[in-house]
Order: structure tokens, then sequence, then C-alpha cells
């Protein structure tokens, strides 16, 4: 606007219209504050600077009492979303309402009647004049005084309502008792006070509260430093990032938020649930990034005392272990309102009335725990917290954390939750009678199964500090050259059995422990369960001034896990005579496998296999409603009943009254209760009773033996087979016993007794195997091959011969006749002899031919021999011939793809792309290298380009080496990747097929999942899921990287914990792809474009079209055709084409590189050095760090970062065989272990160009690592 000033009149007309313009805006260019001058009606508002906040009048959306409000809400949010309101408790009845300055200079609200509403109550002397109000941008109102340089008489961040917006604190003072809290509205249209509170409790310790009328409905558990420890695992997650609790000098603690966005606020609705919520600007909605409380164990005291809760398990509520519920009844019925009591009180309370000295108790320890609520402080030590509860009965559990100290309960336990991350461990208190109680977690497992590895844990510690690990080893297997590995096993198992259970490793260490070259593994600390004394130890050890050796033990269970520790005299008769107390209850003790003469089974009793797989007794068939008894061997761990062999399978027992002994006469009898004889293994070799023993063995066998003779087997059930052949049984002739063992079906599926079938081997004319039905046959396999080892078996029918056709792969007819023909005579044979239907021939066999019907043909897969049928020769070029269709040889899959050409009902997609096929086939490619594609979801082309918008840009996600990917949506609402082949592409039908192939026969977490295909025409097209966040190099390298600048939320979104997390779950998809599946794949084209990432920013490895599937027992394979992306490519693989596992190892080096720096392996700029060779730099220079992209390098992570780039170039290192294996990988990256091999030199370090060798004209030698290869076939 410009003024011209012409004369004095017209200056004076636009002073006066300047004016006027001032009071019509009310505010004029002040209309984010408030002044004495400038007070605001009903209709007006206040703005922020940002134009975020809004403060005025409002009447709440969907209320009917149209009363109006005084507030602060989102101004550019189409949803009106309120986060403060003055007047909640006295709204105003119709839009008179006025905002200003008193004149006492407080902030108020007043009616038409000029009737004080509401108003800031400042107390301080201050003139109406001095002060003014102003809306900040992050929403904060603030009454501020104009004399002393703006001090804050009152601000609305210190007065919260239902929101906790970003920069507000809440917070508790423990001197002046104010107390900032959350107060929900009464109702989603009643911003009155409602119910809920939400705030900060100190008392016994910091803790996030939810209030309803003054009583806990959610807690956090208490603050450690760091984090709350009890939060569910997604809510721990939020509160890691950035969130804190403070103390001030005035003793306030505050909670701080992790962003200053004011987009992102929590919100405390009326229903009692805080709402952490941040606004989207690309559906134009609130985005609810979590809810307090999140599950229903997260409701205070959900299963009551003594009870924990999980969310991961059916029912959530469990009692403890140690307590019972106090109703089983109720709790069975899903009910939690009973509490869970003491299985076996106290000894403290039971000896001493509930005064001090309870130490016979001891102390059962829960892992990952929400601790209780209640706890008391204690200033104790880490060391002796144990001791402090100890020595006080009425302490029921205790707990450590380096942030809190040491915590005790007294009285119930309430509101536990269990398997969370923020938890922590928690001691349980109980009567020294459950001391055999265990906690269980990955670690236990790892104990049991190195316990069941060793037999006995203290033999091997003793052999390992004696330097004698190789007499620990098995004879049968102790070679010179297998004592290093063994060594190496030992080591690795007393690492699993160590006492503490954090110093055990992870599964996945200990596999990458066994499968790497490394051999400096950690030592291992004394193992666990050897000498823990409880009370009576240390009373025992009083009586000896000797110290107590670890390798006294002597005796482990598995049940109960006993342990015997022989101290003196004493102790060795009390522990010996426990010893022998727990073997007569145990039954059998280190023999439930066995029954002798002194020892039968009842009913109620069972035989147990060592391996836990087989269980032998007296059992009911499910579903039988005769409820008779019958003794039998049967799965223990399988929860359907499935019994494989029954012993009185025609004389069961009426009660439960029977009994399994060794008789008199040394025969393994079942008797009921009047001792009549039911069954019995009916041997005739006199012999004493208590000569013989019966052991249920690992496979199933039930043997009778002789303990004189322990090789001689008097008696197997395997030797009596029933209805059921299991590994190691045998059918057939006993040459011993002249017995044709057989199988026999049950009569029906709930009577064992005999019934219609048997199954077993004939040998005449031929040895096959046979079903009958009352001794006819209703089933044949076909002659048994001797040389391949099969019985014959398929049939595709591919080409005639001579008035012959041949059907492959077939079971040959019932009734042959063999002739002494050799393979060449034999059809001329049949060709003779008018009456021949049919020859075939079989190494193994010979020459068979058929007269008369041709019965009982079938065509199989994989086994079978080539049969040959007489035609007429008019006849043989009227058939409709199938085609079988080979893979070729690069693929060397495990399938086959039949399609029958005539047949018309055959879907035409498939049709086209089984046509397609035929050029890549082969009909010489043996069975095991076939693949049925057909089971391979086909998608329509109209389909495709419907889900794409006709492949539009706008849905273009990318481009590869096949050609460009678009984003899809099917008609069902699945959104999906489309591949399309580019026709300037370099692959083609072959990589189409070959990533098929691949990738639909692999299921895994971090590999891309492959939905269908299309082809169609010219058009081949492949559907695989959607992956949202795209590919790794996008955020590494590409466009993301200024989205992500531009947004400050956003800019951590690759910080080194997500990169660290990437880097393992490419190491994972990779280990599944070399060793876990059932096919071993080399991928041969790993990078970062090919790798996806899900929603949550999981790697997925993708693009297998020049994946290579090799044989379980290949290593290595050639090509003449060197395809791949330069850069990520081995040297032996781009100069010699020779490739396996550790050419896919060479991608994954750079590709840590790249992730750990940011930047690319190769760079087109002619002075720019590549990664590898600067990496390579200043790993020598000491510079590591120097490598790390600077948005994730904290020094809380360089040790982390630094391990990574020297696996990173142990995996780049020049010599194939130099680089660790995927397994080795995982093991580096996950053990704590720092002492790795140092990287060799890598490959490709000295890239030159022409000017470059111009300038080296020297005598030196020249190294191949100057090398450089250009001429590649890359992408």
């Amino acid at each position: 606007m410009v003024i011209l000033l012409i004369n004095r009149r017209c200056h004076f007309v636009l002073l006066l219209l300047a004016a006027l313009s001032c009071f019509s805006l009310r505010l004029c260019f002040g209309q984010d504050t408030i002044t004495f001058s400038t007070p605001i009606k009903d209709s007006e508002t206040l703005l922020c600077n940002n134009g975020i906040f809004r403060f005025g009048f409002f009447t709440p959306v969907n209320s009917t009492a149209h009363l109006r409000y005084v507030g602060i809400w989102y101004a550019k949010v189409p949803v009106q979303t309120v986060v403060w309101v003055a007047n909640k408790d006295t709204p105003i009845k119709d839009t008179s309402g006025v905002i200003s300055i008193s004149g006492k200079g407080n902030l108020v609200v007043t009616d038409g009647l000029n009737r004080l509403i509401w108003s800031t109550n400042v107390s301080l002397p201050v003139a109406p004049n001095a002060t003014w109000v102003q809306l900040m941008d992050n929403g904060n109102l603030r009454l501020q005084e104009n004399r002393n340089k703006g001090e804050i008489l009152w601000e609305s961040f210190k007065h919260p309502y239902n929101s906790f917006l970003a920069t507000m604190t809440i917070g508790t003072s423990n001197i002046t008792g104010g107390n900032l809290k959350l107060t929900s509205w009464k109702s989603y249209t009643d911003p009155s006070t409602g119910n809920y509170t939400a705030g900060i409790s100190l008392f016994p310790f910091r803790e996030l509260m939810i209030w309803k009328s003054n009583v806990t409905i959610w807690r956090s558990g208490p603050w450690n430093g760091q984090i709350f420890v009890g939060l569910e695992d997604e809510v721990a997650l939020l509160f890691l990032d950035g969130y804190n609790i403070i103390s001030d000098k005035e003793g306030t603690f505050t909670v701080s938020y992790a962003t200053d966005s004011p987009m992102y606020h929590m919100n405390l609705d009326p229903d009692g649930v805080l709402y952490i919520r941040s606004w989207s600007t690309t559906t134009r909605a609130w985005e609810i990034g979590n809810t307090i409380p999140t599950t229903t164990c997260d409701v205070y005291g959900r299963c009551g005392p003594f009870a924990s809760c999980s969310s991961k398990e059916v029912p959530p509520c469990n009692c403890i272990e140690g307590f019972v519920p106090r109703n089983k009844t109720e709790r069975n019925g899903g009910s939690w309102s009973s509490e869970c009591v003491r299985s076996v009180p106290l000894q403290c309370n039971a000896s001493t009335g509930g005064g001090g000295g309870g130490k016979g108790d001891v102390f059962s320890k829960m892992q990952k725990m929400k601790v209780p609520a209640n706890a008391e402080q204690s200033l104790a030590t880490e060391k002796d917290c144990l001791k402090v509860c100890l020595d006080n009965c009425s302490c029921t559990a205790y707990a450590y954390d380096q942030g809190i100290g040491c915590m005790l309960w007294s009285g119930d336990l309430v509101d536990m939750q269990s398997s969370l991350r923020s938890g922590i461990d928690l001691y349980i208190r109980l009567a020294p009678d459950l001391s055999h109680v265990q906690t269980h977690s990955n670690r236990a497992i790892m104990i049991t199964a190195s316990v069941l590895g060793f037999a006995f844990v203290a033999v091997a510690w003793k052999l390992w500090n004696d330097g004698d690990v190789a007499s620990l080893a098995d004879p049968t297997v102790l070679d010179e050259s297998f004592v290093k590995e063994i060594t190496k096993c030992v080591h690795i198992g007393l690492l699993c059995v160590q006492e503490i259970a954090n110093d055990r490793p992870s599964v996945s260490t200990v596999i990458g422990m066994l499968t790497t070259e490394i051999t400096n593994l950690p030592k291992p600390k004394q193992p666990a369960f050897i000498a823990r004394g409880g009370v009576s130890e240390a009373e025992c050890s009083d009586q000896s001034s000797q110290k107590v050796s670890i390798n006294y033990v002597s005796l482990t269970t598995v049940t109960g896990l006993l342990m015997l520790a022989l101290l003196n005299t004493r102790c060795h008769f009390l522990l010996l005579l426990l010893a022998a107390l727990s073997c007569f209850s145990l039954k059998f003790c280190l023999g439930e496998d066995r029954i002798t003469f002194l020892t039968p089974i009842k009913d109620s009793e069972t035989l147990l296999s060592k391996s836990g797989v087989f269980r032998f007794g007296f059992f009911t068939p499910v579903n039988s409603t005769g409820h008779l008894r019958y003794v039998g061997i049967w799965y223990d761990k399988v929860p359907v009943q499935t019994v494989v062999w029954v012993a009185n399978k025609d004389t069961p027992i009426t009660d439960t009254s029977g009994v399994v002994s060794i008789s008199e006469d040394g025969n393994l009898v079942v008797t009921d209760g009047l001792n009549s004889l039911l069954w019995s293994t009916n041997l005739t070799v006199p012999v004493s009773p208590n000569a013989n023993w019966v052991q249920l063995m690992d496979s199933g066998n039930l043997r009778l033996q002789d303990k004189r003779n322990k090789s001689e087997i008097l008696w197997e059930s395997f030797e009596h087979p029933y209805n059921s052949f299991l590994p190691r049984m045998t059918l057939g002739t006993n040459n011993r016993t002249g017995e044709n063992l057989k199988l026999t079906s049950w009569k029906s599926y709930t009577d064992p007794s005999p019934g219609n079938y048997t199954a077993g081997i004939s040998l005449f004319p031929f040895t096959e195997l046979m079903i009958w039905k009352n001794n006819v046959p209703v089933w044949r396999s076909g002659p048994w091959n001797g040389e391949k080892q099969i019985f014959t078996g398929l049939p595709i029918l591919v080409y005639h011969l001579h008035g012959f056709i041949k059907m492959q792969k077939m079971k040959v007819p019932a009734n042959a006749e063999q002739s002494p023909a050799n393979e060449k005579d034999c059809p001329k044979q049949c060709l003779d002899n008018c009456s021949c239907n049919a020859y075939a021939y079989d190494r193994g066999i010979g020459c068979l031919l058929w007269s008369g019907d041709l019965v009982d043909m079938q065509s199989y897969l994989w086994s079978g021999i080539d049969l040959y049928i007489r035609l007429a020769h008019s006849e043989l070029s009227e058939l409709e011939f199938c085609l079988l269709l080979v893979l070729d040889d690069s693929f060397r899959m495990f399938a086959s793809l039949i399609f029958a050409l005539a047949a018309p009902e055959q879907d035409r997609s498939a049709e086209l792309l089984f046509k397609r096929m035929e050029a890549l086939t082969s009909d010489n490619e043996s069975a095991s290298n076939q693949v049925k594609l057909k089971e391979l979801p086909l998608f329509e082309f109209k389909v495709l380009a419907a889900a794409t918008d006709n492949f539009s840009l706008i849905n273009k996600l990318g481009r590869g080496g096949f050609g460009p990917v678009y984003k899809g949506k099917l008609p069902e609402g699945q959104e999906i990747a489309v591949k399309r082949l580019s026709r300037a592409s370099g692959q083609g039908l072959e990589e189409l097929i070959n990533e098929v192939v691949v990738i639909s026969k692999l299921q895994h977490r971090n590999l891309v999942k492959l939905l269908g295909c299309c082809i169609e025409g010219e058009e081949r097209l492949l559907v695989y899921e959607y992956m949202p966040k795209k590919s790794l190099d996008a955020y590494l390298f590409g466009k993301l990287i200024s989205y992500l600048l531009s947004d400050p939320l956003k800019q951590n979104i690759l910080d080194w914990k997500t990169r660290f997390n990437i880097i393992e779950g490419i190491c994972r998809g990779l280990l599944y792809l070399h060793r876990d599946s059932r096919l071993k794949i080399i991928h041969r084209d790993l990078k970062a474009s090919n790798i996806l990432l899900d929603e949550n920013l999981n790697p997925k490895i993708s693009d297998f079209g020049l994946a290579r599937v090799f044989q379980t027992n290949e290593a290595e394979a050639n090509t003449r055709r060197v395809v791949g992306t330069y850069g990520y490519m081995s040297p032996e693989y781009a100069m010699e084409g020779s490739f396996s596992e550790k050419s896919d190892i060479f991608s994954l080096g750079v590709i840590f590189l790249e992730i750990i720096s940011g930047r690319r392996n190769s760079h087109k700029e002619e002075n720019s050095m590549n990664l590898l060779p600067y990496a390579w730099k200043l790993w020598n220079d000491g510079e590591v760090t120097s490598l790390a992209d600077p948005t994730v390098l904290d020094e809380s992570f360089v040790k982390e970062i630094t391990k990574c780039v020297q696996i990173g170039l142990l995996c780049v290192q020049e010599v194939a065989n130099d680089r660790p294996s995927v397994s080795t990988v995982i093991w580096m990256l996950t053990t704590e272990n720092t002492n790795l091999p140092k990287p060799k030199q890598p490959a490709f370090i000295a890239r030159r160009g022409v000017s470059e060798a111009d300038c080296s004209k020297h005598n030196q030698k020249v190294s191949i690592n100057d090398v450089s290869l250009t001429t590649i076939t890359g992408r």
C-alpha cells in the first residue's frame, strides 16, 4: 500500500482510516495477544504466529446443550481437537462471553452480565495495563508482565487439562505438594471434569499412573533413570525414545517429551485411555501411535494377588510358581475374582510365627517381570538385598535394579506381568520344599539341552580343568581327526551350562560358534547345579573345615534335577538316604524306562524311553465307549493319542487292576486283579525271574533282555509288529523264527483287536509289497529293483518305438512272466509271440513279458520302470501325446512340470506359461530336477493392469534389471508390487522362471514373498507382496534422504539401531538361503536395491532372477555367462565365472560397508575413491569411525560400528576361502567376543584409469589387486 501525502487534508483522512482499520481488526498486528484495551468477544479468536493453535470460545462437536467454553484447539485440523479448557465447569449459556484483562491484571472470562466465570487467580498486585496474554506457537497460553522483562505470571502449561503437548511437563513437587496431572473430560461432548486423572506418583518410586476417582487403574512400573520397568513392549520402546523424568532444585519431578513437534500429543479420553497420537498430512487424520492401557494385562491387579498376567498367553492369568488358585473351579471357568494362595507354607512362618529367621526359605527367579505394586525401598546393595528379605519373614519378594536399587515387598504381590522387554528379574520367596522350581527361558532351555548332552556336568567340568576333554567323548567316535572339533563342542556345552543365565550364549550364538572357524571362544565359568547349597548344606559344612569341591557332585536326575553334594560322612549318609527315597518314589531311579522282577508297573504307572519320545503302559482308546484297558506303546509328546503297538489286543482288561511284570519263568506278562494271565511273551527258554529285565528303547522297541548276557535279546516288540511300521523296524520273513512279519490293522478306530487288513512282503513271483483283505490282495507295489533300490513304479508317454508305445516310470502290471532274454532281445521276444501284449526290462529283474489282460498298472512321479505296450501301427499316429517339461539344467530344481496339450479345461494363462517353458526344457533331466509350477497362482494381465491403473507413472515404484516395478491394489484390497519385464531388459523368460521356481519354494521373514506370475502374449510379470518402505538404497543414497532431512521427525528413521537390525536381518535371510532352506541357493545379485523394507523397516531379500540352486553336497559352480551388478560381484565370479556361498558373502560385505557409511561402493567421478579401498585405508589408518555416516555416529555405538566395519572387511577379502560363512558372520555380530580375525586386503582396491597407468612406469611387480574389470555383463 502506497500512501501519497498530497496535502494536509489527505494526510488527516488517511491517518483516520488507519486508526479505524486497527480497531476493526481488534488486535492490529497482534492477533496472538490480548491486552487490557483489546479483549476478545465470543466471535473472535487468537491465532498463534505459526497458525497451528487457536484460542477462543467453542462448543464441543455433537453437543446438544450449545454451551460455550473457552479453550485452545488445533486451527488447521478439520476435526475439532481441543487441548485445553479454561471454564470447564462453568460454561456460558449464550454468546455474550468476553475474554479480557481484569483490573487486577488477571486473565478473566465473563458473561453478558459481567459475572466472573473463570480467572487465572494471580494473587500478585499488578496493574491492568502491566499485563498481557499471548498464545505461543507450542499451544501454551501465557499471562506476562510488561515491566519485568516479560515475567510469566501464569501459563496454561502449568494448569494442564486432558492433553499433554510437546514441551509441556507433568509432575509432582515433593516440597510444595503441587501436582500437575491430566484430567479427562466427563464425556466426549462434555468438557467438565471427568473421573480419570493421569500423572506421576513419587512414592514409593517414580511411576506414571492413571487413576479413576483416585483409585489406581494403571501403573507403568518404576522409573529406573532410563525406562519405566514394566511397560508393554511397544509402549516401552516409545518411552525409550527421548522421554525422561527429571528433578529440579525445588524437588519437582517432571516428564519431558521426546519431540517438540506441536502436531504430536497425548490425550486422556473420557474412558480413562491415554492416547499417543500425531497428525498425518497424508491421511488428514490423527494416527494413534499407542494406547495406555495397551492390553487387558495392563489393568491394575487384573489377575489378583500372587498371579502374573501375560497378554501372549491364553488364559492370560496364571498363579506364579509356588502358588495355586484358592478356588480352582472358578479359575478353570475363566474367572479371576479369587486370589492365589501358597501351595506350601513358608518355613519361617511355620517355625517362628512370622518373626525373623526364615533362612530355610528359597527364592524362585522370574525373568522380565513388571514388578508388583507397593514396593518398599531398601538401602541394601545388590549383594545384600536377598539377605535383607530373607531376614524378614514378612518379606514375600525382592528385586534389584541398578537404576532403582533394592526393592522389597511385604504382603500380597499385586499387578505383575511377565515376558516384558522392559521387565527385570523378580525373586519370589518359597518354602524349601519348592526349591526345585526353575525359571523358564531360552537360557534355561540351553542348560537343559547341555545337561542331556553331557549326562554329568561335573565330570565334564573336571575333565575340562584337567585338560583331558578327549576322555569325555564316546570311544566309538573318538578319532584324531575329530579331537579338535570334539573339544570345541565340549567347550560350547560348558558355556551353555554356566551358573548365571546371562553368561550363557543364545542359540544363534551357539550355532555361530559351531560353524565358525574362530577358535578363540570365551572361557567357560563354573557350571550350574553342581554344589548349590541350601541350609542343610551350610549346616553340614560347619562340621568340617575342608572346602567343598564341586567335583563331588555324583547324581543328576532330569525329573526334579536332584543334585547330591557329598560333603562329609554325616551329610553323605543323609543325602544317600534322600537319594534312596527319591529312587523309590520315582519307581525306577535312573531306570524309569525299565521293568525288573522287583519293579512291576500298575495301571497308573508307565515306562518312558530315555529320549522321552515313547511311553509304555495301560491305555484306553480315544472315544472308546467300552472303557477297556490295553497295554501298548504310544507317542508321549504328541497331544493326539497315537498308539504304535498293542500287547493284549484280543484280551483287554475290564478295570484298572492290571499289572505288567516279569513272571517267575522270566517272561513279560500282563495280569489282571485276579492274577489271571492275559498276555505273555511266551518264551520257552528256562530262565530265572531275576535274570531278565525289560527296557523301552528310544526307537519305540520294547526289549526283554538277559542281564547275564547284555547282548542277547530274548524278545522284542519289533519282531511282533502290529499296525505301525517304525524306523529301524523290519517287515518280511524272520530268518531266526521263520515267522512272516506283517502289519495288521485295528478292527476299528476305537477297537485295537485284529482287523481285516494285513500288509507285508510277498516273495513270489517277485519281491513286492502287498496289502491283503482277508488274505485277498487289494494292492501291490510292483517288483523290487535290487539295483536301483526301489519298487518299480511312473508314467509319461513320450514316444513310440517299432509297434510299442513307451510309458515311463510305471508300476508294471501283475502276473508277469520272466524271460532269460537280455535287454536287446526282450522286445523281439515279445514281438515274436502274438499273445504278448507288453514287455519291460529292468537290470535288477530282467526281461518281463505279459500275455492277456494288463491289470493293476499305475504311473508315478519319481520311481517305476519303462513299460512298452504293443499297439497296431495305425494306432500309433492317432495318439494325443503329453509333453514332459523338464527345467533347464541351470535351474537344478527338485520338481517337474506336467501339462497335457489336449486338455480343454486348462487355464489359458497356464497354457501360455507352459508353452513358453517348452523352449527351456529338456526330457533328459532327472526326476530330482523337476518342478510343478502349476501350483503357483497365475494372474490375468487385465487384473494386474486394473490393479496398477494401467501401469501409470504415479504407481511406478522404481526400475531394476528385469524392468519397471509398479504398486497396485487387487479388488479384494491387497496391496501388491508388480514387476513387468521390459523389452529392453537383458533378462527374459529364463530369469522369470528361475525366480518363480526359486522364491515360490522359500518362506522366511527376511525374504520377499512371491504371490504369483502372469504370461500373456509378450507380457511377462511377477507379483510380490508390497513393501511400503521401498528399497534400502532409496534410504541410503536416494531421493528419500532429502525427504528425511526435510522432516525432523523422520531424520532418525535410519538411526544406528535400525541399520544394525537391517544388517542382522539380511544375514538371517542369507543364512536361510545358504543353510536352512530345503534348497541351497546362491543369490548372485545381492545389493542394496534388492533389499526391500516393510512397514517396520525389516529387510527382505528380493530379486532371485539370477539365483542358482545347489545340491546339498555341492559347494561351487562355474558359468560362462557372468551376470550381476558391478561393485557387488566377487573377483572370482567376475573374472572366472566361479560362484559359491562366498560370492554372496562378498556382496554382503559391500552392503555392510554401504549401510555403515551411507555411500555407494562405486562412484562415477574420475578421481573419487571407491568404498572398499576407502574403508581399507581408514582401517589401516585407525580411523574407522570416519567411515560411519555422521547421522548415526554416537560414542555409545562406536564399538559396535567398528566391529561391523571389521566384519564387512572380512567379507570382501580377495581370496574366497578367507571370507567367513554367513553363520560365522551372524555369530560375530551377536557375540560379545571382540577378538575377531584381522581382515586381509580386499578385492578391487586400486581402480586405475589410463592416465594413472601411463604415469606408473616403474619396475615394481604388478599386484593382482590392480586389475580392474569393467566389461562385465552387469547392471
